[in-house]
């Protein structure tokens, strides 16, 4: 499968160029006179494109390249994750599966390559990844998260169809070499600190939502009662949850600023802010197509012929 997923890359470099006229133009094809001409007036003309600034490019994986130099990575490695083991394939090299636990993931350190040599793709699967990344990061491996959806997408394009954790490990790898996904850039403990605090915030609301529902229908004055001290003290333990979700954005300036600008918008309070930040880490890194295409939300073209 590894020549599969290498030959897509090789297939878009060699593609030949089209010239303005639709001509198929090989590198190094030799150019006529005239031709070498009319591009030096081209290119010597005040509103010649070539004369501009370069353009901005925006793409995620290009975006990431600021902190994170491509040129010095050699292996792309994909990771299965499930909740008891990892599945573990090395683009043109091995392939194993170890625990996902303290000791199996201690070993997979020692089995992938030299940090800073290696990018590495999992999918985010909402909780069995973060030990993972978190042993990876602390590691100084580069580790991305991507949208299983993206990783569907890409290996359906290669018309792999067949679904096995072997094969998501090595389509992960795949992904790796030709996207070059971002890596993370926040210490993932605090990243996944937030993500438990906005959860278990949500979890109060909804028993509560039940309690408050339960205490309209009760007859019993003791049962009553009962109810709303179980209401009091979830109103307890959420503004206690809320002052650490607060103190835990403000130690990070990332978060702090996304957190205010956030707020800024009309509509936007401090639970809807806090849960973008500590579920949509992204957001400020990516555009905002890219931001809709993470979360599922972008709107997909079916009208083709």
């Amino acid at each position: 499968m590894d020549h599969v997923l290498a030959g897509a890359a090789e297939r878009s470099e060699a593609a030949p160029a089209r010239t303005a006229g639709g001509r198929s133009e090989h590198p190094g094809t030799p150019k006529s006179a005239g031709e070498r001409d009319r591009r030096r007036c081209v290119k010597d003309s005040p509103n010649s494109r070539r004369s501009r600034p370069p353009l901005r490019r925006t793409s995620s994986h290009l975006q990431g390249r600021d902190s994170f130099h491509m040129a010095s990575i050699t292996a792309f490695v994909g990771i299965d994750v499930s909740k008891d083991h990892l599945d573990v394939h090395i683009l043109h090299g091995a392939s194993f599966r170890c625990p996902n636990s303290s000791s199996g993931r201690a070993s997979l350190l020692h089995k992938l390559p030299e940090p800073g040599t290696c990018l590495i793709v999992v999918e985010a699967t909402g909780r069995y990844e973060r030990p993972l990344i978190g042993d990876l990061t602390a590691a100084g491996q580069a580790v991305s998260v991507v949208n299983p959806r993206q990783v569907r997408d890409y290996a359906r394009a290669l018309g792999l169809l067949a679904k096995t954790d072997r094969i998501d490990a090595r389509v992960l790898a795949g992904f790796a070499l030709h996207v070059q996904p971002r890596p993370v850039a926040h210490t993932r403990d605090k990243q996944a600190q937030l993500e438990e605090l906005v959860t278990r915030r949500r979890q109060l609301v909804e028993h509560r939502t039940a309690e408050l529902n339960r205490r309209s229908q009760c007859v019993n004055k003791e049962v009553r009662h009962s109810v709303q001290h179980f209401i009091d003290t979830i109103n307890k333990d959420l503004k206690r949850i809320d002052r650490e979700i607060l103190k835990l954005v403000e130690s990070e300036d990332d978060w702090r600023q996304r957190y205010e600008l956030l707020k800024s918008v009309p509509g936007v309070g401090e639970v809807t802010a806090a849960t973008l930040v500590a579920q949509l880490p992204e957001l400020g890194r990516l555009n905002r197509q890219e931001i809709a295409a993470l979360v599922g939300v972008a709107p997909i073209n079916r009208d083709s012929g």
